[in-house]
């Protein structure tokens, strides 16, 4: 005679069984699916891995200052849709006190540097994290792009981004709105002057 769970784990199984067939199924489908829709990640870092990566936080000089990488788009009537920004606003879940709401902002300028679209926010959602880093997305109105252009970070001193201290591509920079102008993004390691990548990636298609 079966027993009365006998039942109970056959279903308990196949709900397990289930559960594993959509998870594939999804993974499946969020690996192939940007690639089928020509989505396209631009870094402006090295192919580094990023668990590997020799890299830092580092904030700008000055409260006008934008943390800033140059992006060449990979083809003709490619539409930027989505920004992602590695940062911190130092708070992890050690710190026994709320983290307090600060502000940044993003902003995307063509190649001649003008204005193209403007974001701002506190970090709460996006750079608050218990392990003290986040990677975050931020979405933006497609936006076709046809030559190079720039994203550039304000964290007005307060939230600092991610900086890899390696191979650098030369396509980071620091953007002074007040003057219009760029510099060379470089940090301050011991005493010497080094040349950073920011990590910042944009994606479309």
């Amino acid at each position: 005679m079966p027993k009365l769970g006998d039942p109970l784990k056959k279903v308990i199984l196949l709900l397990a069984a289930l559960c594993c067939a959509v998870l594939v199924f999804n993974s499946l489908a969020q690996t192939t699916q940007p690639a089928a829709g020509g989505f396209n990640e631009l870094k402006g870092f090295s192919d580094t891995n990023i668990s590997v990566m020799n890299a830092s936080l580092a904030t700008s000089f000055a409260i006008d200052v934008g943390q800033t990488v140059k992006f060449q788009p990979p083809k003709p009537g490619w539409k930027l849709k989505l920004i992602s920004i590695m940062a911190s606003d130092r708070w992890n879940s050690s710190i026994s006190s709320f983290p307090t709401p600060l502000p940044f902002t993003i902003e995307i300028r063509d190649k001649d540097l003008n204005l193209l679209y403007h974001y701002a926010d506190t970090q709460l959602p996006y750079f608050t994290n218990p392990n003290f880093i986040s990677m975050a997305d931020i979405e933006v109105p497609a936006m076709p792009m046809s030559e190079e252009f720039y994203v550039c970070f304000y964290g007005y001193g307060l939230i600092p981004l991610m900086a890899e201290l390696q191979n650098a591509t030369g396509n980071s920079f620091y953007y002074v709105r007040r003057t219009g102008q760029l510099g060379p993004a470089e940090v301050q390691v011991n005493n010497s002057t080094l040349p950073v990548n920011w990590i910042i990636s944009v994606g479309g298609q």
